[in-house]
């Protein structure tokens, strides 16, 4: 209900720009939408504080958010692919989810460049796609979204092997044990 989409035979973009350099992100996303529309994709798209654009609520197919607080997890499991910036814990998150990802980092005048590492990082591996943002065309973006999609079963497993679920409770128990059983010092 909260993003509205009715058509499940399409498939959901979900945009996240970050606090950061969000602003090139969405006009790009933006200026994609009919692209995106005739490709088959509803967007979600969370573009930050003040990024709304009135002219573009109700367009069919495409939800802004300025920010999504607990409603991200809902939207997170709707999305089929995600278009992100590439900080490390949206990584460890997209990752974690098991979530395709085409993630487009800082650049180097925008950052420290740690953003370009990450996402060089997970390309290499097979955890996500990446685009820098000099090679951001419309074609290259719905080429990799359309190669995501089409490889998002072997993404989902290679993630799942480098980011096994966690059962938190029993490692705080463990290490509650094991320091009991030493005594503190």
């Amino acid at each position: 209900a909260l993003l509205g989409f009715v058509d499940a035979r399409r498939r959901v973009l979900l945009v996240m720009g970050g606090s950061q350099g969000a602003a090139s992100l969405n006009a790009f996303v933006r200026a994609l939408l009919p692209a995106l529309d005739e490709a088959g994709f509803d967007v979600a798209h969370m573009c930050g504080r003040g990024a709304l654009q009135p002219a573009l609520e109700g367009r069919a197919g495409y939800r802004q958010f300025e920010f999504l607080g607990e409603p991200l997890g809902d939207v997170l499991a709707a999305a089929d692919v995600v278009l992100s910036r590439a900080g490390a814990t949206t990584l460890y998150e997209l990752f974690a989810l098991r979530k395709p990802a085409l993630l487009v980092p800082l650049t180097r005048a925008q950052s420290r460049g740690d953003q370009i590492e990450n996402a060089a990082w997970a390309r290499e591996r097979g955890l996500a796609a990446m685009l820098e943002e000099a090679e951001l065309t419309p074609q290259a973006a719905l080429a990799a979204l359309a190669r995501l999609l089409a490889d998002a079963p072997g993404i989902v497993t290679r993630q799942a092997a480098a980011f096994p679920p966690r059962d938190a409770v029993a490692e705080r128990v463990a290490l509650i044990t094991a320091v009991g059983a030493r005594g503190w010092r």
